[in-house]
């Protein structure tokens, strides 16, 4: 009997808070914008995946650092496999994850390799003179910059859930140089 109270009772909780969820849903352009900007900056780590060639993802865990527009700048070292891979195929994803705003962002990006001194003072982190001995002018020490081009974004907390509900993120792509929402995930 206290079972299938149980039971009904999570299941009531559970179509509540979906309904409150779908009420709220939030798909502005400045809201999304605004949500991707509190996602980025509220995480240190997020995912690189390039294209290993050999039919497989290549995924590792990196420190960005997060520029104007969303550009990403990866620092790292030219003789990594990262490397050769983004000048094998420039197209890559980055991926973050807010466990604490139960969220999710998805990049999807052209990748290139930057090796202008400028730059790499300019996207240091003092942290990594652990990996860089040389520091930031050190020729073991490039940059990978990710221009993105389309954003998936899913936010409970944010009540950025389209339908199908907590399936689909909201997708954002370029349109004439800014940022415009264009759906759901398709």
């Amino acid at each position: 009997m206290l079972k299938k109270i149980k039971k009904k009772v999570l299941i009531w909780l559970g179509t509540s808070y979906k309904r409150r969820k779908q009420r709220n849903l939030r798909l502005d352009i400045n809201y999304c914008l605004k949500a991707i900007r509190l996602i980025i900056f509220r995480q240190k780590y997020g995912f690189l995946i390039s294209n290993s060639g050999n039919g497989w993802a290549s995924t590792r865990l990196v420190q960005p650092i997060v520029g104007s527009g969303f550009v990403i700048w990866i620092g790292t070292d030219p003789r990594l496999r990262k490397v050769a891979e983004i000048r094998q195929d420039p197209k890559v994803t980055f991926a973050y994850q807010d466990a604490k705003q139960n969220a999710n962002l998805i990049i999807y990006g052209h990748a290139s390799i930057e090796s202008n001194t400028e730059l790499k003072k300019k996207y240091w982190k003092s942290e990594w003179r652990l990996f860089f001995p040389g520091g930031p002018i050190s020729e073991e020490y490039i940059l990978i910059r990710i221009e993105p081009v389309r954003i998936e974004l899913l936010s409970f907390a944010r009540n950025i859930v389209p339908e199908p509900f907590g399936l689909q993120p909201v997708v954002l792509e370029k349109v004439n140089g800014d940022w415009a929402v264009v759906g759901e995930y398709s």
